[in-house]
């Protein structure tokens, strides 16, 4: 009796291990941490449930905490992955920015194309994704790259105040 209910807990444990994996997947992809509101959306719905059952139910206590635990790893694991990825992109557009800044003071205007600087379009695309450089006045220049972490937000270099600007949509 003792091995069949070690084997319902082990399957029990591996099908929300599975469930956590993937959903911590799809939440660690770019672009996608928001979703992460939704998940904790569910968990805070359902802990008074999952708590009061391991409380009237000793039998789940075991599987509540390690599966309690599974998410919480799991979860972890793509937010840090978000945060590890923003600051790489964040790294490299710096020293994009500085580029072009450097090319500025030598030549005394802005670059009128990033081809300018030395880089293609499709190493910004390699580097930051979503992102582009443009010049619209001859001391006008515009550099942009898509937010890691959320869809349709960006990060703009603001050249005259000399910092990057956050804008969400």
């Amino acid at each position: 009796m003792q091995a069949m209910q070690k084997n319902t807990l082990a399957v029990e444990i591996l099908k929300n291990l599975i469930v956590a994996i993937i959903t911590s997947g799809v939440i660690a992809a770019p672009r996608m941490a928001t979703f992460f509101i939704f998940v904790m959306m569910v968990i805070i719905i359902g802990l008074p449930y999952w708590l009061y059952t391991a409380y009237k139910i000793p039998e789940k206590r075991l599987p509540f905490l390690i599966n309690s635990m599974v998410w919480a790893i799991t979860l972890s694991i793509a937010l840090g992955v978000h945060t590890w990825r923003a600051y790489v992109v964040s790294q490299e557009a710096d020293i994009i920015i500085f580029k072009i800044q450097k090319y500025e003071q030598k030549n005394g205007l802005y670059p009128k194309s990033i081809e300018d600087i030395g880089l293609s379009r499709e190493y910004l695309r390699k580097k930051l994704g979503m992102s582009g450089y443009s010049l619209y006045e001859p001391n006008e220049p515009h550099f942009i790259y898509a937010d890691t972490r959320m869809p349709f937000a960006t990060y703009s270099y603001d050249f005259a105040a000399k910092k990057w600007l956050h804008q969400t949509d």
